[in-house]
């Protein structure tokens, strides 16, 4: 079997597990794919862009799936953001790896697009939203699943503007409030600093709810021609379908109503849906 040394751990591609000093620990396929991407170009920065490119392979997700799996990476290898000895953060850039890299085996470097390829095909449907993790159904089945419980993440910003921030978290908890007014479903706030736990939280929210897939609603602020757009979409966690998007230029006098009319739209929208 082939492997890869990380730093001071053995990666095992083919069996998504990775080994330091007997401890054995078992990655998530994606995660995996992620890792064996890093490792391939040690020292290069990769951009969210550039990783849901090479990984999820054309999917749509949200870049907060990039950010999981990195996460899951961090935890798994025993790395911190604030003093990390394997995969480093560059702002506003991307992710290198750090460590040092040794292949055991010639032609595990020379895998690259072959075996992304063989670690999608292992994969029913990849888990996610603007980037997390989604519950994994099959498409045979998914058609007929409900829709279920919402999740609300947080907004995201590049912007270094504390209003903007202000306004990002603002509207995030004024969009979780409308809907659990609106949607007559079970709503959750999931912030960003708990996004680890959302892989669990999906599974058992849709064992506890019948196996109806959760909604996951995600949103970003971006500027666009010197204006702050922020862009909002809902989309099933089995599929990654979106259900509903939109747009809205932001002004902090009518956020409230902002996240009004958006909650109606989604609510209205989940509805539709289930029915289908």
């Amino acid at each position: 079997m082939r492997f890869i040394r990380v730093g001071d751990w053995t990666v095992w591609p083919e069996s998504n597990q990775i080994e330091r000093d007997g401890v054995v620990r078992r990655l998530e396929k994606r995660s995996m794919a992620v890792l064996i991407e890093l490792c391939g170009q040690p020292g290069r920065v990769f951009s969210k862009e550039a990783l849901l490119d090479l990984v999820w392979e054309g999917k749509i997700v949200s870049d907060h799936s990039v950010s999981i799996v990195i996460s899951d990476l961090r935890r798994a290898l025993g790395d911190t953001t604030q003093n990390p000895t394997f995969i480093e953060t560059i702002p506003k850039k991307g992710y290198r790896l750090i460590a040092d890299v040794a292949y055991e085996a010639a032609d595990v470097r020379q895998q690259g697009t072959g075996f992304r390829a063989a670690l999608a095909a292992g994969i029913s449907v990849a888990l996610l939203a603007a980037g997390v993790w989604l519950l994994s159904l099959s498409s045979e089945t998914s058609e007929h699943v409900a829709l279920g419980p919402i999740i609300v993440a947080d907004v995201c910003t590049d912007s270094m503007s504390e209003d903007i921030s202000s306004i990002a978290y603002g509207f995030g908890e004024l969009l979780t409030v409308s809907l659990a007014n609106s949607s007559q479903r079970l709503v959750l706030r999931i912030r960003e600093k708990e996004l680890d736990e959302v892989p669990d939280l999906i599974r058992e929210l849709s064992r506890q709810n019948g196996n109806s897939s959760p909604v996951w609603v995600s949103g970003a602020i971006v500027d666009i021609g010197g204006r702050q757009i922020l862009t909002v979409k809902a989309q099933r966690s089995d599929t990654k379908e979106v259900i509903w998007g939109g747009q809205i230029e932001i002004a902090r006098s009518s956020l409230d109503m902002a996240a009004q009319n958006t909650a109606q739209e989604i609510s209205a929208k989940v509805v539709e849906s289930s029915k289908g």
